[in-house]
């Protein structure tokens, strides 16, 4: 019988891609719930906005952290203006 699925190396390419792209989820809500700064998880990510950076990864921290997070987050963006 024919095999009809993708070639074995196009799902190691693939599972490969999957695994990155869950590392990097996984590094960026590890470094929030740590209590990393916003602004250095959003260099890490390569977003331009630190806003961008914890839509994407805060939704994961539960809502009192996350208001913590935000927090420093403002005061991070209104130090960083000021110098």
């Amino acid at each position: 019988m024919e095999n009809i699925g993708p070639s074995p190396e196009v799902t190691a390419r693939s599972d490969r891609v999957i695994v990155a792209a869950e590392a990097r989820t996984s590094h960026a809500t590890w470094m929030i719930l740590a209590g990393a700064d916003p602004k250095s998880v959003q260099g890490q990510m390569r977003h331009s906005r630190v806003s961008t950076t914890m839509e994407i990864y805060a939704q994961i921290v539960p809502a009192g952290q996350r208001r913590a997070v935000e927090q420093l987050s403002e005061f991070a963006s209104r130090s960083n203006t000021v110098q």
